[in-house]
């Protein structure tokens, strides 16, 4: 029994040793309303992802710096949707089952990193536009 305590303390130890820490912190408007929050993804000390909240926190502009280079590689607009579902299987049948949270309204990515746009997605638009393609991110 010994045995089994000590390795299950091991292998959970190490688990949480692989994951880099996350440090968040909330941004505050003059009045100290929360208006967004910084995350550092890898521990480095720098802030990767940036999220602004719109309208309260019901549409939010999230961006990240997805290589760690200092610089944005991807934004997106992000809604609150209380209606998302997501398909699980039951007695091996999918069924569909409530699972609130954002969905991405509009995406932005640039994928060489050259700080020009790569990838332009609309929700329920299967053919943007693509003249945000080529420009800056």
């Amino acid at each position: 029994m010994k045995r089994v305590i000590l390795l299950s303390l091991l292998v959970c130890s190490a688990a949480a040793a692989a994951e880099p820490s996350q440090n968040t912190r909330p941004l505050h408007d003059k009045e100290g309303h929360v208006i967004g929050s910084e995350t550092d993804r890898n521990g480095d000390g720098k802030y990767d992802v940036f999220k602004h909240f719109l309208k309260g926190r019901n549409l939010v502009l999230k961006e990240s710096d997805t290589n760690f280079d200092g610089k944005i590689d991807k934004r997106e607009l992000l809604e609150w949707s209380a209606d998302k579902k997501i398909s699980v299987p039951v007695n091996g049948r999918m069924q569909f089952i409530p699972n609130p949270g954002y969905v991405a309204l509009r995406t932005e990515q640039d994928t060489d990193f050259d700080g020009k746009i790569d990838v332009y997605k609309e929700r329920g638009n299967k053919s943007p536009s693509k003249d945000r393609i080529g420009k800056p991110i």
